[in-house]
């Protein structure tokens, strides 16, 4: 069964236009049609196959597939650099943090974008891996960055401004809050780096530099984390270990039973949407955001020994153009462009959209060094060794954790 309805097909298109918007035979190819191979995680959503079929749709000459590497974040990272470095992919969709490695490993070439970009600017930045450049080491499928949802009674009346932040949940350590912090390394360990470091930024926003670069303070980290260390000790976040996944998570704050708070990405908002109203619920879902977020994201890098990668740019382009991000943004991912925060429609069924824009603009990368996938275990086993000990233990990061900040500057 496909992941995507027909009706989801069809309500894409009428509200982006996207249909008409490459009309033509871009490439001008003729005979049997050039093949694309696009290397990518998996996508429940269905979003990314349905835009892939769009582009298919189009008659260019070019047509492309989309080769699926399964397992970990882990295993599917080291398959993503075996298609770059064979070759055997025309496209990698890569999470944002690795884009340098692969720079520094010459296993991408830069693309440009066709006209004005017109990104969101720190997506810009990350995507030209902070350097002066015209174009860029990817184009942005999509970007993220954590936000905090609010469960609270249908027709409550009130602002988002009187529902407490992350800030103030550390500071209280009152009410509970759900959260991705998996006391063991697991899939998801990507996960659990994002969730510390946004917590770690509630209270000492500094500890990452406007380039994902951490300060090498252990004592600066200690402060920044020690909120967290004790409100994880006290049990007031909840899902602590079992919920490591953000599905699970948000298959916990629908059922209410954990929390009314929880700390997740955007694209779960239609999720809980679909959930609460499965179950009837009496009761509305808002989103917030934190004091600052971690940004994430797709981004799509042409692979330098790839046998397409004039028609791999055009991908790209189609890809992060504006109607595509439109459908994006209808499968309640964060869009990369700043016009399809302005489009109606698309604030009516996702409000937090107005917002969303700002909270990108103002998050910060994890460090965007061509080390990160090597360094950021050390970093992860500081983090446990921190914040899981327990109170009668002594609050040290243990050893490792020092060096990697410094191999990290």
């Amino acid at each position: 069964m496909n992941r995507y309805s027909r009706r989801s097909f069809l309500t894409g298109v009428a509200v982006t236009g996207i249909g008409s918007a490459w009309a033509g035979n871009l490439l001008g190819s003729r005979g049997r049609p050039v093949p694309l191979t696009v290397a990518c995680g998996e996508d429940p959503s269905g979003a990314r196959d349905l835009l892939v079929t769009m582009w298919n749709a189009r008659s260019t000459g070019v047509e492309a597939t989309i080769t699926e590497v399964k397992g970990s974040a882990k295993d599917q990272l080291k398959g993503l650099r075996e298609h770059a470095r064979l070759g055997t992919a025309d496209l990698v969709a890569l999470d944002v943090a690795h884009l340098a490695e692969f720079r520094r490993n010459e296993l991408i070439t830069p693309v440009a974008a066709h006209g004005p970009a017109g990104f969101i600017d720190s997506v810009s930045a990350i995507n030209r891996l902070y350097e002066e450049r015209d174009d860029f080491w990817a184009l942005p499928l999509n970007t993220d960055c954590g936000v905090l949802f609010h469960r609270i009674p249908a027709g409550a009346a009130g602002n988002d401004q009187e529902l407490l932040g992350l800030d103030r949940l550390l500071a209280e350590r009152k009410p509970t809050w759900i959260a991705q912090l998996p006391t063991q390394a697991d899939a998801s360990d990507e996960a659990f780096m994002c969730n510390v470091l946004e917590h770690a930024m509630a209270v000492v926003p500094d500890v990452l530099g406007p380039d994902g670069t951490p300060t090498t303070s252990t004592d600066t980290w200690a402060t920044a984390l020690g909120p967290l260390r004790e409100a994880i000790t006290a049990g007031v976040v909840r899902g602590v270990a079992a919920m490591s996944d953000e599905t699970i998570s948000t298959s916990a704050f629908n059922e209410g039973t954990l929390s009314s708070r929880m700390r997740n990405w955007p694209n779960q908002f239609r999720r809980t949407e679909q959930q609460r109203h499965a179950r009837n619920g009496a009761y509305q879902v808002r989103v917030t955001g934190l004091p600052t977020g971690v940004l994430g994201g797709q981004s799509l890098a042409v692979v330098a020994r790839g046998p397409h990668r004039d028609a791999a740019a055009e991908l790209a382009n189609f890809l992060s153009g504006e109607p595509a991000q439109r459908v994006l943004a209808s499968f309640g991912f964060a869009p990369a462009r700043t016009a399809v925060y302005d489009d109606e429609e698309l604030r009516r069924a996702f409000p937090y959209l107005a917002s969303l824009r700002g909270l990108v603009e103002r998050a910060k990368p994890r460090p965007v060094k061509p080390s990160y996938s090597e360094d950021s275990p050390d970093l992860l086993t500081g983090f446990r060794t921190f914040l899981f000990r327990g109170e009668t233990e002594p609050a040290t990061f243990g050893p490792g954790f020092a060096d990697a900040l410094q191999r990290l500057q």
